[in-house]
């Protein structure tokens, strides 16, 4: 399968820390998604508790990486 190619003028880069920055928060990130979703998918949480994943989610530094690719966008504007 040919991927189409993503117009790079669009695309923000970043610095090494901040690459390096993204790779740790999207790792803890990823850790508790992937542990925590199954169960909302299998009933075995309700969507009562939803707010509790996002909260967990936003400990493992999502607003941090939000953060960090908005600033690298910012540059490119």
């Amino acid at each position: 399968m040919v991927m189409p190619s993503m117009p790079t003028s669009n695309w923000p880069s970043f610095t090494a820390d901040e690459t390096e920055e993204i790779t740790d928060l999207e790792l803890r990130i990823g850790n508790v998604f992937n542990q925590e979703i199954d169960a909302y998918i299998t009933g075995k949480k309700s969507m009562d508790q939803w707010s509790e994943l996002v909260d967990a989610l936003k400990a493992q530094g999502t607003e941090r990486l939000e953060e960090i690719f908005n600033q690298a966008y910012d540059r490119i504007r």
